[in-house]
């Protein structure tokens, strides 16, 4: 159902199809005294659709203040009258907003979500619990929650995030590793397993770049102590802010895709021109004491979090591939000559993303024939040429350099056979801290025999550095 004013292409019009739009747009008007406004209309639709203030504020192309300010001296205030004459007395208390998060869910219990109307006696669910300690009543904000439905094996990378989230009290843990690998279903199916021992969870993926004053605005309101009068003007005053509240609960907050605000063509640790307030944040939710922990998915090793791995505070795992529970995606894609799966999964590193890629070209080339496959003996990359392609686009050209040197090299190199390799001159010092930044991307393999350590590339980057590194 729409209302007769509203065009059918409006903004967050899928609102309609789980909330019956007119009667509320009718009641709120009725307790504002007047009718809402189109904006106070898109707005209400924006919460209702699970928006926060600035996301409808991106999706309007309007200021966030303005969007925030609009909500909270008209809208909110709309709604606690309504709930207040809707809702079973014994709930009264809880029927104020102080959070965006509180609008549909005191609007779901008054009975305007479809689903919910006919049966009532869900509104008399005594909701003093959304209230526990100051915590967002629902506990739980995901921006994007990703698909764990299947989830490969893990189990000790599991037992291992969860002695150090819940046992060893971590504040800060970073899950690294080359893309496909699995670091966002790890990070998942860690946060779904432990989010009970928590006051509260919080997913953020990062990918989309949000400027930090807008991605700490948006936390804050979440967690219902952003001062209605907007004070909190600087980076470092919200994020002192958020630290102080972690200081005081104990929140599971995640990252994911840390990497898109770092950085390009140079050595990693650094953050994109207008991001470096990321790299504040990081670096004092490390620094600073609190009870909470914040896990951290990117395709590099944080230079702040790597530095103190070794510390009780902070901790760095690095993603590999699957092992044996790999077959199970090749098993999913029915291909034949399971007796060479192994050798399939040892190509690829047990990449589940690489894994799925070429089990669907096997499928689709060859009729799930392995055997077929392994014959034309050449190493297919398919679809995961962008992946690679993103990262290598992020590298330093001294990076780019040292990683050509060592795919076109018939055998692993040492150090000094990595600096004959390169046309540039450098010092070997500064071929370390290459070699150190290449460890930090996941980029490099090493092997030691005879006390010697030798460089190498997993096999996909080594076949595409040959292709495109030259």
């Amino acid at each position: 159902m729409t209302s007769p004013g509203e065009k059918p292409g409006k903004k967050f019009a899928e609102a309609a199809q789980q909330w019956d739009l007119d009667q509320l747009y009718h009641d709120l008007g009725a307790a504002k005294r007047e009718k809402l406004t189109r904006t106070e209309m898109k707005y209400l639709r924006g919460l209702l659709c699970g928006y926060s203030p600035g996301e409808i504020a991106k999706e309007c192309q309007v200021a966030q203040a303005t969007v925030s300010t609009t909500l909270s001296r008209g809208l909110y205030r709309y709604v606690e009258n309504l709930s207040t004459s809707k809702l079973h007395e014994q709930i009264v208390q809880a029927s104020q907003v102080k959070n965006w998060n509180w609008v549909p869910q005191l609007l779901e219990r008054a009975g305007y979500r479809f689903q919910l109307k006919a049966t009532q006696s869900l509104i008399t669910t005594n909701p003093l619990t959304l209230e526990r300690h100051g915590i967002p009543h629902d506990h739980e904000s995901w921006d994007s929650k990703p698909d764990i439905s299947v989830f490969y094996d893990r189990i000790d990378e599991i037992a291992l995030l969860k002695q150090w989230a819940l046992t060893e009290r971590c504040c800060n843990i970073v899950l690294y590793g080359l893309g496909g690998i699995g670091k966002t279903s790890l990070a998942a199916k860690l946060a779904l397993e432990i989010k009970d021992e928590f006051e509260c969870l919080i997913w953020r993926k990062l990918r989309n770049q949000p400027p930090v004053q807008v991605f700490l605005t948006d936390i804050l309101e979440f967690l219902n102590c952003l001062p209605a009068d907007q004070c909190l003007q600087t980076t470092s005053d919200k994020i002192s802010k958020l630290i102080s509240y972690f200081q005081q609960h104990h929140c599971l907050l995640v990252l994911d895709d840390v990497q898109a605000v770092l950085s390009s063509g140079e050595l990693s640790g650094h953050y994109q021109p207008g991001f470096e307030g990321y790299g504040e944040l990081l670096r004092r939710l490390e620094e600073e004491t609190h009870q909470s922990c914040v896990v951290l998915t990117s395709w590099d090793n944080l230079r702040q979090i790597s530095r103190v791995s070794s510390s009780s505070s902070a901790r760095s795992y690095r993603v590999e591939g699957l092992g044996e529970a790999a077959k199970a995606i090749l098993a999913n894609e029915k291909l034949a000559d399971e007796h060479l799966w192994d050798e399939l999964i040892s190509a690829y590193r047990g990449n589940p993303l690489a894994l799925r890629i070429i089990a669907f070209a096997i499928q689709e080339l060859f009729g799930g024939s392995v055997t077929e496959f392994l014959e034309q003996n050449t190493f297919f990359l398919g679809d995961l040429e962008y992946s690679l392609h993103q990262q290598f686009e992020r590298l330093s050209s001294i990076e780019k350099e040292v990683i050509t040197c060592l795919a076109f090299a018939e055998h692993p190199l040492k150090v000094a056979e990595i600096l004959e390799g390169i046309t540039s001159q450098i010092s070997t010092s500064e071929l370390l801290k290459t070699l150190t930044s290449l460890e930090r991307r996941s980029l490099l393999e090493k092997t030691r025999s005879n006390d010697v350590t030798k460089f190498t590339l997993q096999p996909t980057v080594a076949k595409y550095a040959k292709k495109y590194g030259q």
